[in-house]
């Protein structure tokens, strides 16, 4: 069995690394657990592990839900660490609680051939720094977003390409409403209701 050894540092937490040992074959739910357990953060947000996370078309997503999931995802509870990395020099990100974008760089350090009948895996193997307070707010760094995401917010604000324009706030797509009209009302006698009638719903 394989141990791999996993150098984990925290974005925005310079000095603070831990490294975490952990066989090849354990499922990405228990490194998901044991990098929460090794900044003291309680569990209980939605998270996602990351591989090639800068590229939207080449990029894999591992869930921690079902509630995450598509068909182009993965959950955590199936898949197995050397899923998702191989070699040494590998890395992957894991987000945990997607409101404070608590994000983690995991780089494949070592890989050892054999593990140690004495050590309970996962564990941490080398600890440095303070863990920074679950409760402190990190939120969204538009700065380190991929570049291919940001274009789609770009296009999200542009006006004059997707849902509204700006002389009369309707796109073309809704030219058949009358807008200037005022409210025409389809009448009741098209879908065969008698106004006189006293059925009403």
């Amino acid at each position: 069995m394989s141990i791999f050894i996993l150098k984990v540092s925290l974005r925005h937490y310079p000095d603070v690394q831990r490294t975490i040992e952990i066989p090849s074959d354990f499922k990405l739910i228990s490194l998901h657990h044991a990098l929460l357990n090794s900044i003291n953060f309680k569990d209980g947000e939605l998270a996602s592990f990351y591989k090639n996370y800068e590229s939207r078309k080449e990029r894999i997503e591992v869930c921690l839900s079902e509630l995450q999931k598509d068909d182009h995802s993965f959950l955590m509870s199936e898949m197995a660490v050397k899923d998702l990395i191989h070699e040494k020099g590998d890395e992957i990100i894991y987000v945990y609680d997607f409101l404070n974008m608590w994000t983690f760089l995991l780089e494949l350090e070592d890989v050892l051939d054999t593990s140690e009948n004495d050590k309970n895996y996962p564990f941490v193997s080398k600890s440095i720094g303070e863990a920074p307070n679950q409760d402190d707010f990190t939120g969204f760094d538009l700065d380190e977003f991929p570049d291919e995401e940001m274009d789609i917010f770009q296009d999200l604000g542009n006006p004059d390409d997707l849902y509204f324009d700006q002389d009369d706030n309707f796109n073309s797509d809704f030219e058949d409403f009358d807008n200037e009209g005022g409210d025409e009302r389809i009448g009741d006698d098209e879908y065969g209701i008698d106004d006189d009638s006293d059925d009403r719903y």
